[in-house]
């Protein structure tokens, strides 16, 4: 068995904290778009969402890593940011509900709706 040297265990557990902060860091700058922040419930939101717009007391601007930082949770209705979500759809692929037990065709005009056929689970 072999055995490390105090200063190669020190060396590695460096290592691993500088690539921990690395990611970190690197997550979080691509978050740091403008939110309203409500101090109070610690609820975040895109300045466009209707929570946010309706929030004239205890709501500040603030960039979403902030908010993150003391403690805020996304809004439910917006997620918290005004940045476009990837389609987890591709165009012509039919998607099945939950609890929906066949799904047998896409729509007509192919528009990616599916005709479910037989009842739910």
């Amino acid at each position: 068995m072999t055995r490390i040297s105090k200063w190669a265990k020190a060396a590695m557990l460096l290592c691993m904290i500088a690539a921990f902060i690395s990611v970190s860091t690197l997550a979080l700058a691509g978050d740091d778009e403008i939110v309203a922040f409500n101090t109070k419930s610690h609820k975040y939101h895109c300045l466009s969402c209707q929570y946010a717009v309706k929030c004239t007391q205890n709501c500040i601007q603030i960039k979403q890593s902030e908010a993150i930082a003391r403690g805020g949770v996304p809004c439910k209705v917006c997620g918290g940011s005004c940045k476009a979500k990837p389609s987890n759809t591709t165009s012509g692929s039919a998607q099945v509900s939950e609890g929906a037990s066949h799904v047998s065709a896409l729509g007509k005009a192919g528009d990616g709706t599916a005709v479910i056929i037989g009842g739910a689970v």
